[in-house]
């Protein structure tokens, strides 16, 4: 996975470039940006809405990573499991290793 930073970048899985929408790039690169690790709904919801006085409905989030989860689906064909990670009551992970994820800061 290589994703250029800042937002909206440019992303790269298993060697196909991708169009993202803004909201699903900057739910990838959150959760790029912490491999391996859980990130709580709560924490990737003040990343994604960081302005919002309400926090967001947790299906907001469900939405959007269902969409970049099927957007992504076809060039991640492994059978490991889906890139993104449901751990259930806690939050979301990508199911990617530190060294399969590619961050290109500016």
């Amino acid at each position: 996975l290589e994703i250029d930073l800042p937002s909206p970048g440019m992303v790269r899985l298993a060697g196909r470039e991708l169009a993202l929408a803004p909201l699903g790039w900057d739910l990838l690169a959150a959760l790029a940006d912490t491999p391996g690790r859980v990130l709580t709904r709560e924490a990737l919801c003040a990343r994604l809405w960081p302005e919002e006085e309400a926090a967001p409905q947790p299906q907001q989030l469900d939405a959007h990573r269902r969409r970049l989860t099927q957007r992504l689906a076809p060039a991640f064909r492994q059978k490991r499991g889906e890139l993104i990670q449901v751990v259930r009551g806690i939050g979301l992970r990508l199911n990617l290793a530190e060294t399969e994820i590619a961050l290109r800061r500016g």
